[in-house]
């Protein structure tokens, strides 16, 4: 078939750049071009070829701007690409162009077929077929009885095409296609053999689908298998038994679909695909090649892999894949700090004691202090081995008494002073558990730091325990601030124990200071040694009332805030036992050198931390301390304290889904309770364990008991709560005998009953009760609570008898 480039651009509606005369007979691509031949260009990428092909027409964009010399005649279109589509079929419609009926062939007297029809030499066609107009029917074609095939459709040579089957206009069907057969359809009996499962239905092709070679779509068992409007099937595909696919989806060769899946509109389906039976498949869905499906299908995901999932997180996990060997390398490693981790999660104390001696800041007396390994969950605590019985004091922020130069504990009469520098040291050591021996009522203060405590720590070594170390997790911003002093602590969320420490006296000659650690395991070189300091004004004040016997130059830096004269002087020199004392010109008193510009900021720093060792928990979080004092350090560790013992007990309480099926409904409790309205006051039960047991009440307005309980403001009595409490126990009790229907339970002692909240109508009770012990005799002794929307309202310890009924 020739054609002149003029009469291909009137058929493409372009414009020829050359020889309107030139003439073509065949395609080709433009690299394989040959004189009488089209082609066409579309992609950037070959444009070299437009200048070395031997085409005679070549096909391309409108503004295509021609660089060197060519001979060849350019037919210019707005979609080089499509254009050569069109012409393709054009080609292909005029080889196809064929019309008669063949011989030998077999037509049933009841047929009916249209004009201009093609039947090829030994085609069948069976009772009752409809063929509409310009169909192509090649050699060896079937087309078995009912069966309805529309205008303009093609069927290739070999299509077996079964009874019903219906076939739209403009249909395309190659060669070796099976439309409308049996699909794989058994059913296994009682001894293993499979029967065949008939299938009555048909297969229905809408207009414009292209069924390609080899591919086989089954009737329904009931009903139709349909393949909608503008479908596109490879070839070797296999759809089964009603199967329903959305209108100009594309399915690309070795698809296997199963029975009964639903895909949508608008799909591709990449190659070897498999996709389960009675799925659905929504709209604009892309499966990328070797895929397997197994779930439902979203609209317009992409997905990929074997099950498939997205297609974006299966590029990841092939890139994750194809550096394998790095991942086991770095899991490796990972491995070993998750152990270190997993080291240092577990409590720690001291592998022996080891004593230190030195004087008492305030008290000028010798003190020795010894540090001895204490057991696991024993914490921090003071013991003085001076008075009688060797009275102990634990670190407890509940014992502070004042924070006038230190934080000061007092418990039954027995006095710590000046912990904080001590405690600091154990902290930063990150030693969990260890006794405090002292022979006097304060630590020594050496130098006036935390480095002498943490050398005799390092001496004793340390040793890792079996118990976790109790840490509590921050997970919202808790403040606290003095309003007089402007002083203010915050702990926010944060990976680790970190604190920032800021500091301002207001006075020129410390001005603003700053510190931080981000980790403890940089305490011992970054803050250990920062001492203590004061102002003169304050040395002066605390020499004057006595207060200040064991200082020397050597244990505090001394900011000079006001001018020396001669009887300030005279009284230092006598304090500090030295014949000459200057100050330098940083403002410190002399024979002492600063170990940092901001020491102070850090030794405030070590003052925060041993405060807040008070509260008696490790902590995870960013800890901001704005002027920190111990007055403002020991408030906050009181509110911190507070903070966590309340998260603790709420979080204690049973999660639970409250819309999930329940283990027992209020009719199955009463088979085990003989309680009954208006006095039973369980209405689920969630779990039943051999020590646990967890249920629930709805606190409706409709509650007798709110008639006369404060009839103007209800609230649940408290008796109440703890009778709900021991009804949900009296199921856990009951649960150790194999006929509860014939116990009962009857209380014998009720201890430590508190009631945090009010209970009020529309509250939802949870209660949970777990046992102490293991039921002996019938006794069972069981810790109770209740909780209201998620807060602890009452607990108790409850004590019953299970008794059989006689």
């Amino acid at each position: 078939m020739k054609f002149t480039a003029a009469q291909i651009a009137e058929i493409l509606e372009g414009t020829v750049d050359g020889n309107p005369e030139t003439e073509v007979f065949k395609l080709a691509k433009i690299e394989e071009g040959t004189k009488g031949s089209l082609t066409f260009l579309s992609n950037p990428k070959y444009t070299s070829y437009i200048y070395s092909t031997n085409a005679s027409v070549v096909i391309v964009k409108d503004g295509f701007q021609i660089e060197e010399k060519i001979e060849t005649t350019l037919i210019r279109v707005k979609d080089p690409y499509k254009a050569f589509s069109t012409l393709l079929e054009y080609y292909n419609q005029v080889k196809l162009n064929k019309s008669g009926i063949e011989e030998p062939h077999y037509i049933s007297e009841s047929a009916v077929y249209g004009e201009n029809i093609y039947l090829g030499a030994f085609a069948y066609l069976g009772k009752n077929v409809i063929i509409g107009n310009d169909v192509k029917i090649y050699p060896n074609s079937y087309i078995g009885d009912n069966v309805t095939i529309g205008d303009n459709t093609i069927i290739f040579a070999g299509v077996k095409i079964y009874s019903e089957t219906v076939i739209g206009n403009f249909c395309v069907i190659h060669s070796g296609s099976v439309l409308g057969a049996d699909g794989f359809g058994f059913t296994p009996d009682d001894s293993g053999e499979y029967s065949k499962i008939p299938q009555i239905g048909n297969v229905i092709l809408e207009d414009f689908v292209d069924i390609g070679a080899g591919t086989t779509i089954d009737r329904a068992t009931l009903g139709s298998t349909i393949i909608r409007k503008g479908v596109k099937i490879d070839n070797q595909v296999q759809i089964a038994h009603n199967v329903e696919i959305g209108q100009h989806t594309a399915i690309a060769a070795q698809t296997g679909i199963a029975g009964s899946t639903k895909i949508g509109e608008n799909c591709l389906i990449g190659g070897q695909v498999g996709i389960s039976g009675h799925l659905s498949i929504g709209n604009g869905v892309k499966v990328q090649a070797q895929s397997g499906i197994g779930r439902n299908i979203k609209d317009e995901e992409v997905i990929q892999g074997s099950p498939a999932f997205g297609y974006n997180d299966f590029n990841k996990a092939y890139v994750h894949f194809k550096n394998f060997t790095k991942i086991v390398e770095r899991l490796t490693q990972l491995e070993k700090k998750i152990r270190m981790a997993e080291i240092l999660s577990k409590q720690r104390t001291i592998r022996k004691e080891v004593s230190l001696t030195g004087v008492g800041l305030h008290t000028g007396k010798e003190v020795t202090l010894t540090f001895k390994p204490a057991p696991e969950n024993t914490g921090y605590v003071f013991k003085r081995v001076d008075l009688e019985n060797e009275p102990i004091v634990e670190a407890d922020v509940n014992y502070v008494v004042n924070t006038q130069r230190g934080t000061n504990l007092e418990k039954n009469g027995v006095s710590i002073q000046t912990s904080e520098h001590v405690l600091a040291a154990c902290v930063g050591l990150e030693i969990d558990n260890v006794i405090i021996e002292l022979n006097a009522s304060e630590p020594p203060i050496m130098d006036g730091s935390s480095k002498y405590f943490v050398e005799a720590l390092e001496e004793a070594g340390v040793e890792t325990q079996n118990a976790n170390r109790d840490e509590f997790i921050i997970t919202e911003v808790i403040s606290y601030k003095d309003e007089k002093t402007g002083s203010e602590i915050i702990v926010m969320p944060c990976d680790t124990y970190q604190v920032t420490s800021m500091v301002d006296f207001g006075t020129k000659v410390l001005g603003t200071q700053n510190a931080s650690i981000q980790n403890l395991s940089e305490f011992k070189t970054e803050i250990a040694n920062a001492r203590t300091f004061s102002f003169l004004h304050e040395i002066e004040t605390l020499l004057d009332h006595g207060l200040i016997k064991g200082g020397d130059l050597n244990n505090a830096i001394v900011y000079v805030d006001k001018e020396l004269n001669p009887e300030t002087m005279d009284k230092l020199r006598k304090a500090f036992n030295r014949d000459t004392i200057s100050v330098k010109p940083n403002g410190i008193l002399d024979n002492l050198t600063l170990h940092y510009p901001n020491e102070a900021a850090r030794h405030k720093l070590l003052d925060v931390l041993g405060d807040l060792a008070l509260i008696g928990t490790r902590i995870r979080g960013k800890v901001f301390a704005t002027k920190p004092g111990h007055e403002v350090n020991t408030q906050f560790a009181k509110k911190l304290a507070k903070y966590i013992k309340t998260e603790r007990r709420s979080n204690n309480m049973p999660k639970i889904d409250l819309d999930q099926e329940p283990l027992m409904d209020v009719v199955a409790i009463m088979d085990i309770l003989p309680h009954r309205p208006p006095f039973l006051l369980v209405d689920k039960i969630f779990k039943l364990t051999e020590s646990c047991v967890v249920g629930m009440k709805n606190v409706t307005m409709n509650e007798p008991f709110f008639v006369g309980h404060f009839p103007g403001k209800p609230v649940m009595p408290g008796v109440l709560q703890v009778e709900a409490m021991a009804q949900t126990g009296g199921i856990l009790a009951l649960k150790s005998v194999p006929d509860p229907e014939n116990y009962l339970t009857y209380f014998m002692k009720i201890d430590n009953v508190k009631f945090k909240r009010q209970v009020v109508p529309g509250d939802t009770l949870i209660f949970k009760l777990e046992l102490l012990a293991p039921i002996r005799r019938g006794i069972c002794q069981m810790q109770g609570y209740a909780y209201a929307n998620g807060k602890l309202a009452a607990e108790a310890i409850l004590m019953a008898q299970i008794v059989k009924i006689k």
